[in-house]
C-alpha cells in the first residue's frame, strides 16, 4: 500500500469519530428544556399538577406552576439533558475508539 492510501486511512478515520459529543450535548439539552417547558406550562395554564410533577419539582428546586417556577425547571432541564448528552457522547466515543 503506498504511503498516501495509509495517509488517506488514518485521516478518514479520525473524520469518522461517531458522535460529535457537543452537539448531542446541545441536542439533549433543548430537548429536556423543551419537555420541562411544555410540561411546566401546561399545569400553569391548566391548574392540573399531578403527584409526578410534585416529584419533578422535588428534584428541580423551584420548579412549580408558576412563570418563575417554569423558567427554573426549563434551566434545570437544560442543564441536566446538555451534561447527559456530553457524558453518553463522550462515552460512546472511547468505547467506539476502543471496539472499533
Amino acid at each position: 500500500m503506498t504511503k498516501k492510501k495509509l495517509a488517506n486511512k488514518k485521516v478518514a478515520k479520525k473524520k469518522n469519530h461517531p458522535i460529535h459529543v457537543l452537539s448531542l450535548g446541545l441536542s439533549l439539552g433543548i430537548l429536556g428544556a423543551a419537555v420541562v417547558f411544555i410540561t411546566g406550562a401546561f399545569a400553569m395554564v391548566s391548574g392540573w399538577w399531578p403527584q409526578s410533577f410534585v416529584i419533578v419539582g422535588e428534584w428541580y428546586k423551584g420548579f412549580g406552576p408558576t412563570e418563575i417556577g417554569v423558567l427554573l425547571g426549563t434551566i434545570y432541564g437544560f442543564f441536566d439533558g446538555f451534561v447527559a448528552g456530553i457524558l453518553i457522547g463522550w462515552l460512546y466515543n472511547e468505547l467506539y475508539d476502543i471496539v472499533g
